[in-house]
């Protein structure tokens, strides 16, 4: 019966992340032993003994190919854009050069397909000394739901990025609608909110990589100013 309200509290969490899908796994088990015990019965007597075997064989060769399926497209597109913001951020950026990057843990991934160092600063007097001292060009965000997240616990830094940086790219996918990130370039300024409210997904896209997720694929284009 927990399974239930657990279900309803972190229905959110179980749509996204499979490790909130765990508790399930047991239920599925049982499930799956109990459906083959049954079927067995069904077995004539002579085969009966070696029918749940036969039986398990069956259905791991119906699994297989969909779990391999599911396995690939997870590693292919766990964090959906990482890659291609790593990649436009090596070809902005010099091979020394440091970027800014406001993310969490597995966003770091950026940085890897930069092959750039990177890296963040909470305070507005430390953000401003590290931007001046290795002279900073780049900012991204990532995901872009972080926007909102800087605005709220780093008002100072999240002024200062839309009176001192533009739009240079956003990372954006179709069917459905949404925004990855966002690479902003030190220069002019940039109303970050009304940018993210408004930004039509007919604009033409550069077609920078296609994703294979379970029986279907998915498309991600960058715009770049």
């Amino acid at each position: 019966m927990a399974i239930i309200p657990y279900a309803m509290i972190c229905s959110d969490y179980i749509n996204q992340h499979n490790y909130y899908q765990m508790p399930f796994l047991i239920l599925v088990v049982i499930a799956g032993v109990y459906a083959l015990r049954e079927l067995v019965k069904f077995f004539p007597s002579f085969i009966r003994p070696r029918g749940f075997f036969y039986l398990f064989l069956f259905s791991l060769g119906i699994a297989i190919p969909a779990i391999t399926e599911s396995l690939i497209s997870f590693h292919d597109s766990v964090f959906l854009g990482t890659d291609v913001a790593g990649e436009s951020l090596k070809g902005l950026t010099h091979p020394h050069e440091i970027f800014f990057i406001f993310t969490h843990s597995q966003g770091y991934a950026i940085s890897r397909y930069s092959q750039r160092y990177s890296g963040w600063q909470d305070k507005f007097k430390d953000f401003i000394a590290t931007e001046k001292k290795f002279k900073i060009r780049y900012v991204c965000i990532y995901p872009v739901e972080f926007v909102f997240r800087l605005k709220k616990y780093n008002p100072e830094i999240f002024e200062y990025i839309e009176s001192n940086y533009h739009l240079k790219e956003v990372g954006f996918t179709k069917d459905p609608d949404k925004i990855h990130y966002i690479i902003l370039e030190k220069g002019n300024s940039f109303h970050l909110e009304d940018f993210l409210k408004n930004f039509s997904f007919e604009i033409e896209g550069k077609l920078r990589r296609v994703y294979r997720l379970p029986f279907r694929y998915k498309i991600f284009y960058t715009f770049t100013t």
